[in-house]
């Protein structure tokens, strides 16, 4: 089935820079209306270049965060499929005593919950990789993301068909290497800031993003940890009422008289 294209692939930076236009025209003012020698905009640049590295360190935290839930999912994925597996294989003698019947009907019935919560809390981990980021299209960060710093967009290949597609890529990567260079050697101190407080900014808005992540499935784990339990009990209260009045023993009946 083809991927739905996000909205992310749709808008493009263009669409955004024109829309706001008048926004991203304020924002350079700023700059332009500061008083500052080129010698104080690269003292802060430099300040602001010590706090990146300490918010892309917490990105990392968080994500790693996010990482463990995604462990823990498969974990509970794996202990449903494992559970099921064992019950299976002894269903039959299990179905034999009115003990084993409770313990199983509420085995069963947790397997199967935990098993669904796992599949559950790895679709929302997949889900927020990659959303429609709005800062994206907001501004073009040339000195420090890859889809800005990059004048000609070279299609992305895993494999190449022929050496002319693969020279071709060499030779766009050497155009935007020049072209990178370039502004780099041209840019002045404040335009070095500029582009610093961006990315700095950039950094704060996802570890936004990041930490409402973590959240999200925090929240989920324990939802569907306290299904289990709640599932659990009722299907124990189920199984001792089939006992209590007696259709345990039509059900276990019905059972050994079609297995044998």
């Amino acid at each position: 089935m083809k991927r739905k294209m996000q909205l992310d692939d749709q808008y493009t930076l263009a669409d955004g820079t024109t829309k706001f236009e008048h926004l991203l025209e304020k924002y350079r003012h700023l700059y332009q209306s500061q008083k500052m020698t080129d010698k104080q905009a690269l003292e802060l640049s430099q300040d602001i270049r010590d706090l990146l590295g300490t918010l892309q360190a917490r990105n990392e935290y968080w994500e790693q965060r996010r990482g463990f839930f995604l462990q823990i999912a498969l974990g509970m994925t794996a202990f449903g499929i494992a559970l099921g597996t064992a019950i299976a294989a002894v269903f039959d003698r299990l179905m034999m005593h009115s003990f084993t019947f409770i313990v199983m009907g509420t085995v069963i019935a947790i397997s199967l919950t935990v098993l669904i919560a796992g599949i559950a809390i790895i679709r929302i981990w997949n889900r927020q990789n990659n959303p429609d980021y709005p800062f994206t299209k907001g501004y073009r960060h040339w000195r420090w993301q890859y889809r800005y710093a990059e004048e000609i967009i070279p299609e992305f290949r895993y494999r190449y068909e022929s050496k002319e597609e693969y020279e071709k890529d060499i030779e766009t990567y050497i155009k935007n290497l020049h072209s990178y260079a370039e502004k780099t050697l041209n840019v002045t101190p404040m335009e070095v800031l500029e582009q610093d407080i961006s990315q700095l900014f950039l950094l704060i808005e996802n570890e936004k993003y990041k930490i409402k992540f973590v959240s999200e499935l925090r929240d989920a784990v324990t939802k569907w940890l306290y299904a289990s339990l709640w599932v659990g009990v009722a299907s124990a209260l189920v199984c001792i009422a089939l006992v209590a009045f007696g259709a345990y023993n039509s059900i276990a009946s019905d059972f050994i008289t079609q297995a044998t």
